[in-house]
């Protein structure tokens, strides 16, 4: 049996770079949450992909909402969710995304969010995400300037992640006095 409910998708993101170019830059955040692996899993999707300041161009397929594409500031935002490991109690969940469209100095994205079971209520969120420069910014200047998309991006996620950890800690509160 293999670690990841969808191993191909975790094998993908592994891949150290896209036509020719490396993923130079990387960054991790990760959070724990006291809910199941399903219920964060479920919560993420809700509270984080189909966020109230996206709209959607494909509401996607499935639990996962597997080939969903969002949009961002008329457009200038298109993001993908590529695959999905929906929880099956016994390995870990994950989501893959990429952008497809943002006007900034980069070749390529790639998000990894990760639903690693801690125990019966309690659930590891990893998200990951990666860059690989345009090639010119990779010939001249090392990937300098795709460092800086990094430092956005690494900003972003990581205040993405701490509101749906608050998010879900309201929620479990509110459970618990009911």
């Amino acid at each position: 049996m293999t670690k990841y409910v969808n191993q191909a998708s975790f094998d993908q993101f592994q891949v150290a770079e896209i036509d020719g170019l490396p993923y130079l830059h990387e960054y991790t955040h990760e959070t724990k949450v006291p809910v199941s692996c399903d219920e964060a899993f479920d919560l993420w999707i809700k509270q984080v992909w189909l966020a109230d300041q996206f709209s959607f161009e494909n509401e996607g397929q499935g639990r996962g909402r597997e080939g969903s594409i969002r949009r961002m500031g008329g457009g200038l935002l298109r993001e993908a969710l590529v695959q999905v490991g929906c929880p099956d109690n016994q390995r870990i969940a994950s989501a893959q995304s990429t952008i497809l469209i943002l006007p900034l100095p980069f070749h390529d994205y790639k998000g990894f969010i990760q639903f690693i079971p801690q125990g019966d209520n309690s659930t590891l969120v990893k998200w990951s995400g990666k860059l690989a420069p345009k090639r010119w910014d990779y010939n001249w200047f090392g990937g300098r300037c795709c460092w800086l998309v990094l430092l956005l991006f690494r900003t972003v996620v990581g205040d993405f992640l701490n509101k749906f950890t608050r998010k879900v800690s309201h929620l479990t509160e509110n459970k618990k006095q009911q």
